[in-house]
């Protein structure tokens, strides 16, 4: 079964191996002469090659062993040599750890004695202090009861002789039922006679203060009225002067406010004035110092159809060097945006290149204005606060922007690379150059301007930016030319793109000029006496301002003060100081009058509850009094029985306090003790993790020395066996090499329709295919034996040499690879001759032998060959 399945199992795999022409092995036939050849000299030609291989293979396995045999005795010698070291480190290792154990247990004993005996110490002063605080507590406790105890029987001495006494004097205290009868009905007589006196006494008081109080009343309001006449007489005089006062200071604000109008026009004229003074000579002295920075703009030139493909600009090496090659540096901001100056000056260098391109395509100029510039920065802030990305055109930013600045149609074309912002700066680096940032804007001209991807159907980025005609696509900015455009870059906050921004028109423009490194510097002495001269204007026109608004607000005060009295005095809020003054004492006369009543209420309720208190006292010694001597000792027994109560109780105190602190002494006291158990453990445990760390740092020069050594004979044995493997790869090609010069090439074609018993493979190695059979061995052998019978004369009569091929191949595990090879015996070739009826039996037709048995011996022997040289191919 299990020959037949191998069998199976390579015919199969033939089918893949051969496919690729992998097959590669190397026989010797007997029939591979020929065929013009006698048959006689062909078998003696092949036995001859065959000898040859056979001696080769003969010569190669005797190399082959006596190289195994060698690196066998060397290593032998390795380790003779190696090993002793090695048991000798080892030997050294085991003796120095069990010298390290002994030294151990001596040490950690002597360490343990020595934590063990500090311990003690702490322990014994633990102790001792414990036995003192203790002893401390207990005193305490002792002198704490006894004073207690002291105090106790001194309370309980003087009541057992107030006690007694009270005894003794039993005839005076004792009062019979009959008595106590009579000593409450006397109590409450007298209770209500001093109830009676004390209430009368409370009515006169009142009546009296009533009677003073409603005199000096009636006094005050009959003041009030007199005042209130005069004061009403004098009322419409007040009136008619205060609305005189009103008038004339209202004339007077009437006249003030026309003179501050014309002072303040005078004065805003003159800061209009100054403001554009002071406008000329920043801009004449930002010109010329943008001269002096050397800020030169490049002559170029347009090449191609402005309307059609291929349109660009171009300008000489010279100025592009110049222009990229400015070395002048800004800082930005926080959030890597290029500040606003920077900016300005770039639009403006933008505006100069631009509008070199328009006025050669017959645009008019592109401008830059202080509005447009604040435009775009607006716009980019939209994007921003709205999340939108900048990356796309958005007609409300754009139709907000248009209104606010007076920008009709300014819209952008985007740049998909925003090189100019976040992105130019990704490296969060303090300072750019300029130069760096003109090229960039260079880059990004070229792409709008020659929009060789035609990224807008119509060129729209080169019409908007050169304000040319389209009629075709829509993207008609001709309208440009009708207006005064206005040009301004958008840096992008999220760092998606750039935008350049130009509209159709614009008014109430602030305009930036528009000079190169060509312009020649302005002189400024001009500006500056003009600048001095509106100043100086304007100081004078601000002096006049000033006094005329502050006379104004001196006036505007008076009438508000004039007003102001008006309506007080025609509200009657107007009145003699003497009217208010009588009715603040009339105030104060209720408030006096209300508090007596209050106080002679209170002191009259007051008396009252003192003489219910002394009545109900009086009653409740009356009911305490005893009615017998039998009653009166046991009244006052009880209460010397209370009194030793409440001093037990107090002992019972202390005593409970003094076992709380005791128990929690003791509680600390073992805690201590503990953990001073416990610091020996920790203590111990350290020492002994530090001797182990020590051990190891010591012995590791010996189990290194183990190491290294057991690498060198490691290392000595893969040389050898390295050696033996190349050998071997050798004499596997030698033989090869031979066996392809002595054997004829046959096609795979011809073996397997049967015109050809063998075949030659791609790199000249030969297979036999002659019909024969196949058998497998316990080890995984396979043994493949052909016959075919060669026809020849002897003598006159026709005979027959039976040549029989036998070929063995065994798989065999490979230890360096996971796939298995397979080794192959050189192939061994006998000649027979058969009798004449074997002979005519062979002549017979052989159905289903040559061509089948040939596919089959093809597939074996490819497979077994095959994989042997592939699995060779990966350990080279």
């Amino acid at each position: 079964m299990t020959s037949k399945r191998n069998l199976l199992k390579s015919a199969a795999l033939v089918g893949a191996i051969t496919a690729t022409g992998a097959v590669a092995t190397t026989t010797a036939h007997a029939d591979t002469t020929p065929a013009s050849q006698p048959a006689a000299q062909s078998a003696t030609s092949s036995t001859t090659a065959q000898d040859q291989l056979n001696n080769l293979k003969q010569t190669q396995t005797k190399e082959e062993n006596d190289l195994t045999a060698q690196n066998a005795a060397q290593y032998q010698k390795d380790q003779a040599a190696v090993e002793p070291q090695i048991k000798s480190a080892q030997s050294q290792l085991a003796n120095q750890q069990a010298s390290q154990s002994a030294q151990d247990q001596q040490a950690i004993a002597s360490a343990q004695a020595q934590y063990q005996a500090e311990a003690d110490n702490a322990a014994k002063q633990e102790n001792q202090t414990y036995a003192n605080t203790v002893n401390t507590e207990n005193a305490q406790y002792a002198g704490a009861t006894a004073g207690q105890q002291a105090i106790n029987q001194q309370a309980e001495d003087k009541l057992a002789q107030e006690n007694q006494k009270a005894l003794a004097d039993a005839a005076e205290n004792v009062r019979t039922p009959e008595q106590k009868i009579q000593d409450r009905q006397n109590a409450k007589i007298a209770y209500d006679n001093q109830v009676a006196t004390t209430q009368a006494n409370e009515s006169t008081d009142v009546k009296a203060a009533q009677k003073a109080h409603q005199a000096t009343v009636d006094d005050l309001n009959n003041q009030i009225q007199q005042a209130t006449t005069n004061a009403s007489q004098s009322h419409d005089a007040a009136v008619k002067t205060a609305t005189d006062a009103v008038k004339t200071a209202q004339a007077q604000v009437d006249t003030d406010t026309k003179a501050n109008n014309d002072a303040q026009s005078t004065m805003n004229s003159a800061k209009s004035a100054l403001d554009q003074a002071k406008t000329n000579l920043d801009n004449a002295q930002k010109a010329n110092q943008n001269a002096e920075n050397a800020d030169f703009v490049p002559k170029v030139t347009i090449t191609g159809d402005p309307y059609g493909n291929g349109f660009d600009f171009t300008m000489s090496d010279d100025d592009y060097d110049k222009a990229t090659n400015d070395q002048r540096t800004f800082t930005f901001s926080k959030n890597g945006r290029i500040p606003e100056q920077t900016m300005q000056e770039i639009d403006i260098w933008t505006v100069n290149i631009l509008n070199q391109l328009r006025q050669q395509v017959g645009s008019v100029p592109l401008h830059v204005s202080s509005e447009s510039i604040a435009a775009a920065d607006d716009a980019m802030q939209q994007y921003n606060q709205t999340g939108k990305s900048s990356f796309s055109h958005n007609s409300d930013i754009y139709n907000n922007v248009d209104h606010k600045y007076n920008l009709p149609n300014f819209k952008s074309s985007i740049m998909g690379d925003d090189e100019i912002g976040p992105n130019y700066n990704s490296n969060k680096v303090q300072t750019g150059k300029i130069g760096v940032f003109k090229e960039s804007i260079l880059r990004m001209l070229h792409g709008f301007i020659n929009d060789s991807e035609n990224l807008m159907q119509g060129y729209g980025h080169r019409n908007h930016l050169l304000g040319l005609a389209d009629n075709k696509y829509g993207y008609d900015w001709s309208m440009e030319n009708q207006g005064t455009p206005y040009f301004a870059i958008g840096q992008s906050y999220d760092g998606n793109s750039t935008h350049f921004f130009v509209s159709t028109n614009g008014y109430k423009q602030h305009d930036l000029p528009l000079n190169g490194s060509t312009t020649s510097t302005q002189d400024i002495s001009t500006l500056q006496t003009a600048v001095s001269q509106a100043q100086t204007a304007y100081n004078t026109a601000k002096s006049k301002a000033d006094q005329t608004a502050q006379t104004l607000t001196n006036d505007q005060a008076a009438l508000k003060t004039a007003n102001d009295n008006l309506a007080k005095t025609q509200a009657g809020t107007v009145e003699a100081p003497e009217v208010a003054n009588l009715k603040t004492q009339l105030d104060q006369e209720n408030k006096n009058y209300q508090a007596k009543l209050n106080q002679i209420k209170t002191n009259y309720q007051d008396q009252l509850d003192q003489l219910k208190k002394d009545y109900d006292a009086k009653i409740n010694q009356i009911d305490m009094m005893p009615e017998s001597n039998t009653a009166l000792k046991t009244k006052l027994d009880q209460k010397l029985a209370d009194l030793k109560s409440g001093d037990q109780a107090k002992l019972d105190k202390l005593t409970q306090d003094h076992d709380t602190k005791l128990a929690q002494l003791k509680k600390d006291h073992e805690a201590k003790l503990n953990a001073i158990q416990a610091e020996i453990t920790k203590k111990l445990d350290t020492f002994k993790k530090q001797l182990a760390d020590q051990h190891t740092k010591d012995n590791q020069g010996i189990v290194d020395q183990i190491t290294k050594l057991q690498l060198q004979l490691t290392s000595e044995k893969e040389n050898l066996d390295h050696k033996l493997t190349n050998l071997k790869h050798q004499h596997e090609i030698a033989y090869a090499t031979l066996a392809a010069k002595l054997t004829p090439k046959q096609s795979e074609s011809d073996a397997v329709k049967g015109n050809s018993d063998h075949y030659t493979t791609s790199n000249g190695q030969t297979v036999d295919l002659k019909p024969g059979s196949s058998s497998s061995s316990d080890n995984g052998s396979t043994t493949i034996s052909s016959v075919k019978f060669i026809p020849h004369e002897n003598n006159g009569e026709t005979k027959s040499n039976a040549v029989t091929t036998t070929l063995t191949a065994t798989p065999t595990a490979n230890a360096t690879t996971p796939e298995s090879t397979i080794s192959t015996s050189a192939p061994t070739t006998t000649i027979t001759y058969p009798t004449r009826e074997e002979y005519k039996q062979s002549q017979l037709p052989q159905t289903g032998n040559s061509n089948s048995m040939a596919v089959v011996a093809l597939g074996v022997l490819s497979s077994m060959f095959g994989l042997g040289l592939v699995a060779k191919k990966k350990n080279i």
